[in-house]
């Protein structure tokens, strides 16, 4: 395969990630605030592909036309999914999932593989050994369990996420801190448990921007993989445009 110099784009809902790819070698990333990217230019690029869970496609494809890129590809392009899924209600897999499950299915092969993305939301996606995706769940991440508790009440203030997590709260502030941080500790314990009982050995990747606060709460081996899904979009144009599909 040439090296062609390719950009991808993982539109989260607060910060856009941005790669640019030599081949399959990726030599540069960036991650700016959403409002930021939309006022900047593109790099120079010969590909593009895209994932987005905020930013509009219709507004990306005008900045792609904008940079001089003409051969792009995103998954909002494709009728079905780019990969064997059980999922009853594929339309509606986040495009976000849908880069990560892709690169996962590349980067580990014929390995069961239970995928965490720490982020907006905390989301699960379980892929069998035999490269199905199962299904997964979604549930409230770090920041937004502390935007919650501080919305919907009239005294809990919002505290500073980025402040270490004491075992034991010792004043509002830092109960809301520990609850928060070692509740959703708790529960990503209890869900690899239940996903290990139902497919086994598994090969647990862990990504999203909150990955680094939780990376040392695991008991068991991780992969961090903070760039999955810049690797799933630069897949998903090795599929596009260079096998023929």
């Amino acid at each position: 395969m040439s090296h062609n110099r390719r950009l991808v784009i993982d539109a989260g809902n607060s910060r856009v990630k941005t790669g640019l790819f030599e081949g399959n070698e990726l030599v540069q990333v960036d991650s700016v605030p959403t409002e930021a990217f939309l006022g900047a230019p593109l790099p120079k690029a010969d590909f593009a592909a895209f994932a987005t869970v905020s930013v509009s496609e219709s507004l990306l494809l005008d900045a792609l036309k904008a940079a001089g890129i003409s051969r792009y590809t995103f998954f909002g392009a494709y009728d079905s999914l780019p990969f064997p899924s059980a999922y009853k209600s594929a339309d509606t897999l986040g495009q976000d999932r849908k880069a990560g499950i892709l690169a996962a299915l590349h980067k580990y092969p014929r390995k069961a593989c239970l995928l965490i993305g720490l982020g907006s939301c905390i989301t699960y996606d379980l892929i069998s050994a035999q490269g199905l995706h199962l299904g997964g769940d979604i549930s409230p991440g770090y920041r937004m369990r502390l935007q919650a508790m501080h919305t919907f009440t009239r005294r809990l203030p919002m505290p500073d996420p980025e402040k270490t997590a004491p075992v034991l709260g010792f004043d509002t502030e830092s109960a809301l801190i520990s609850g928060a941080f070692h509740g959703m500790a708790g529960e990503l314990s209890a869900r690899i448990e239940a996903f290990e009982a139902l497919e086994g050995d598994l090969t647990i990747i862990l990504s999203g921007g909150d990955a680094p606060l939780f990376e040392k709460t695991f008991r068991k081996q991780i992969f961090a993989e903070p760039n999955l899904a810049l690797y799933g979009l630069n897949a998903l144009l090795d599929s596009t445009f260079f096998h023929g599909k």
